[in-house]
């Protein structure tokens, strides 16, 4: 009895193994398929498109991550959305189009920082340009000249923040050395397009010194109306990263919470609705 007992059990686990080894793989696959399908992949229909953008006032981070997931198949009507009542969704509109960088994205962003009245919206054009490189480079010179002291400011952060494609741009920041605004000024003389557009032949202390210059303008952080400023020791901020531009405008950067790290360098923030047009 016993002994027959042994059979049976032997008999089943024999066949718990062979089952098991024609239905694990059944499984694994399957499992692998069902990742894989269209449900759980971000659609770049154009109506999904446009429902992700009615939900872009939400602020969900996935949803705008998804449109410039999409890139080139999202612009048109991103491009669409730049005329959108809602404030916020034109401001994260602009910012996708600068993520998603498609050429054809230039002229209309062009057009809203020339026509537009609202200073938040046009910062996010500058914003936005600078993710274009030397493309975006004309439109942010023009801004350099703009009337309201806050464009010019960010559009020299801009360009700096552009680097050596904006070498173009440097007649046009030295004009700014001149400016009739202190943080216009103090923004200019941060540029390390300079340092960035070095040419080879120069010796390696100077490079090495050049070099050592731009990382402190990097991580740098000029007080208000401080022409001189301060700069923050490199050895106590090289493990930190500095924040992106749009991070440094409180009003934008309640908006992209996510994108603004706590971990990162203390920007210089110069909020347009609470500093006075310093001369």
């Amino acid at each position: 009895m016993r002994g027959n007992q042994f059979h049976h059990q032997g008999a089943i686990s024999v066949l718990l193994t062979v089952l098991s080894g024609i239905t694990l793989p059944f499984i694994v696959t399957n499992l692998e398929t069902f990742a894989q399908t269209p449900s759980t992949q971000i659609q770049c229909s154009e109506v999904e498109i446009k429902n992700y953008i009615q939900k872009l006032s939400n602020s969900e981070p996935s949803i705008y991550n998804a449109l410039v997931a999409c890139k080139n198949k999202a612009v048109p009507e991103l491009i669409k959305a730049l005329k959108s009542p809602n404030q916020q969704i034109r401001i994260m509109a602009i910012t996708a189009l600068g993520e998603i960088g498609s050429p054809d994205a230039i002229l209309p962003l062009s057009d809203l920082l020339q026509k537009q009245t609202r200073w938040d919206i046009r910062v996010s054009v500058i914003f936005a340009l600078s993710n274009f490189g030397k493309q975006g480079v004309p439109r942010l010179v023009t801004a350099l000249k703009d009337k309201d002291w806050y464009i010019r400011y960010q559009a020299a952060n801009a360009l700096n923040e552009i680097g050596f494609d904006a070498k173009d741009a440097i007649p046009a920041l030295n004009s700014a050395v001149k400016d009739e605004n202190i943080n216009v000024r103090s923004a200019r003389s941060r540029t390390n397009i300079y340092t960035r557009a070095l040419p080879f032949g120069i010796s390696l202390t100077d490079r090495l010194g050049a070099y050592i210059r731009r990382v402190e303008s990097a991580i740098g952080n000029i007080g208000v109306g401080n022409v001189t400023g301060t700069t923050i020791h490199v050895e106590s901020k090289m493990n930190r990263l500095p924040l992106p531009l749009m991070c440094q405008v409180p009003a934008l950067s309640n908006i992209f919470k996510w994108k603004c790290l706590q971990n990162s360098v203390k920007p210089q923030i110069i909020d347009k609705n609470n500093v006075q047009k310093l001369k």
